[in-house]
């Protein structure tokens, strides 16, 4: 478990929350270290979670119908992605 709340307050998505929300939900995020070039997951896999980014860039691809890796965003610290369906 991480302690982010003082950091999802620069999250819109959680900048609404009380102080003792975001601590909540602090307690339930799990660091996952991420190597360079690793994939997240892949088009097609269940969005159970949502991630966000704490350090670092996260290149969102697709491939191409000629095979190609398209980047479709590079998203920052602070960046949320993966959404569940709850939060669409």
């Amino acid at each position: 478990s991480m302690s982010l709340p003082s950091n999802f307050d620069s999250i819109p998505l959680f900048a609404c929350l009380s102080e003792a929300d975001r601590k909540e939900l602090a307690n339930h995020a799990i660091e996952v270290p991420i190597q360079k070039g690793q994939f997240i997951f892949r088009e097609g896999d269940p969005a159970d979670w949502f991630h966000i980014v704490k350090q670092g860039n996260v290149k969102c691809v697709k491939s191409s119908p000629e095979g190609r890796e398209v980047t479709l965003k590079v998203l920052m610290p602070g960046d949320l992605y993966c959404f569940p369906p709850t939060f669409l």
